[in-house]
């Protein structure tokens, strides 16, 4: 799909050797092909307005919105509620009234820069999709897979009918898509304060996370992302180095150092998790966040579908057995509320050949989101030939807009249980988190946290309590 969608943005992008006709057949052709470009642009607009309107708070979209708005300017705020993709409106309104305008009847350079403009959105909106910047978390990617390929074949359609036309020459074709190398960041840093028993308190002042990324394409199939962290050091500051290649829009192959599928909090980027801290069992009962090996993607309209071979061993670790481990993990978003997710690994432990033992483990989880409340869980499992792991987590956010210097406020939950040890009895632990997050009217890429984790165990005493206060910038 992907490749002939190039092939026919190529067709499209012709340079005109004759910008007039005057016979009643091109005329008549001209009016079929203008008609059938309203209809499309309109249909990408419906497109466009559902992403406004349905996209996660946390989504940040605005290099999607600078692409499409043509280079001018980079917009200087993205609404927290909401991603503000007013400019590209604008544009498609501009775009549908020349459409209509009977000054340019019989314009075939207007026809195609029409087409590619269309076209070009469509490109970025596939790349945005596949990419994970649309869709998000609420179970909507689903929904704007099918309108895609609806529009993809649309465009598909008329880009045919135009190249029957002498008007239009395809061995003329210059269309080539920004392949400028993207760079992003974050930062971020946290005061921490831990209340103990015996009442030494202790507090301290961290950065957490001094990351920046860089990726791109070296041509519209195949791309490439490396990213480093500089709170680590030496060859462990490297994340990412990964090559990915998408055969179609709908299946990827990812090769190199990258999240393992595995747990929706795992895969979700550290700057869009809800709470200062991930859950007690999420590092207990999953592999390892990042892992070298590869990956193959497949999706539709409702399922998402990654399997991988890993070493097993981590990221920046050589592995140390002849053993490789699996991972698979399937995502149902068939309605625009509701998604669901399943998650297995299955191995080796990361030990020498004459040391590891079988690995197992599984997890499930739920997203639910309606309006400006979201809910998700997920239970997880660990299973080796001498442990046993289980625990489970809720979370639930409410997104609250504001017209003040506060731009959102947003309140949170998490109910947690954790145990270490399924054959030691009295073994487990609870966890309350409550949470706000605060983002400002003026500084959309930042944000300030303050979550309060009280813990509680099932036997003995708790080690502390903690209180979190996080600020997040990213660029």
């Amino acid at each position: 799909m992907r490749k002939n969608l190039i092939v026919i943005m190529a067709v499209a992008s012709t340079v005109l050797l004759f910008s007039t006709a005057t016979s009643p057949v091109f005329a008549q052709g001209f009016s079929l092909i203008l008609e059938k470009l309203d209809k499309l642009e309109s249909k990408i607009n419906n497109l466009e307005q559902r992403i406004n309107e349905d996209s996660q708070s946390s989504q940040d979209i605005s290099g999607l919105e600078s692409r499409l708005n043509g280079l001018e300017k980079q917009v200087s705020s993205v609404a927290a509620s909401k991603p503000d993709i007013s400019g590209l409106e604008n544009r498609l309104a501009s775009l549908e009234a020349d459409l209509s305008n009977p000054e340019t009847n019989q314009d075939w350079d207007f026809i195609e820069n029409s087409i590619v403009e269309l076209a070009f959105q469509v490109k970025q909106l596939e790349d945005d999709y596949t990419a994970g910047n649309i869709g998000g978390d609420g179970g909507m990617d689903g929904q704007y897979l099918a309108q895609l390929q609806e529009i993809t074949e649309d465009l598909k359609t008329t880009v045919a009918e135009f190249a029957k036309h002498p008007e239009s020459q395809p061995e003329k074709s210059s269309v080539k898509f920004d392949r400028t190398p993207k760079i992003s960041g974050l930062l971020k840093s946290y005061w921490q304060y831990d209340q103990y028993e015996s009442g030494d308190d202790k507090n301290n002042i961290k950065l957490k996370y001094g990351r920046v990324a860089i990726k791109g394409g070296i041509s519209d199939d195949v791309g490439y992302k490396f990213q480093i962290d500089f709170t680590r050091s030496g060859g462990d500051m490297l994340l990412d180095g990964l090559v990915y290649f998408n055969p179609t829009l709908w299946s990827k192959m990812t090769v190199g150092q990258f999240k393992t599928p595995y747990s929706t909090i795992n895969t979700r980027s550290a700057s869009k998790q809800w709470f200062t801290s991930k859950p007690m069992m999420t590092s207990k009962t999953s592999p390892p966040t990042r892992d070298v090996g590869f990956s193959l993607t497949s999706k539709n309209s409702q399922f998402s579908t990654t399997v991988g071979v890993f070493n097993g061993s981590g990221q920046n670790s050589s592995d140390v057995n002849n053993a490789k481990n699996a991972a698979g993990r399937i995502t149902w978003a068939g309605s625009p509320k509701l998604n669901l997710s399943a998650n297995i690994y299955y191995g080796k432990t990361n030990e020498a050949d004459s040391l590891y033992e079988d690995l197992m483990m599984y997890n499930g989880g739920f997203g639910f989101k309606h309006e400006k409340f979201a809910i998700e869980g997920e239970y997880g499992y660990y299973e080796t030939e001498s442990l046993k792991r289980t625990g489970f987590f809720v979370d639930a956010v409410y997104d609250h807009p504001l017209t003040g210097i506060v731009k959102t406020i947003t309140p949170g939950f998490r109910y947690e249980w954790y145990d270490s040890d399924t054959d030691t009895p009295d073994n487990a632990k609870w966890r309350y988190t409550a949470g706000l997050k605060l983002v400002f009217a003026k500084l959309p890429k930042m944000h300030v946290k303050a979550n309060y984790q009280y813990n509680e165990v099932e036997t003995g005493t708790v080690d502390k309590n903690t209180f979190l206060t996080e600020i997040q910038l990213t660029f």
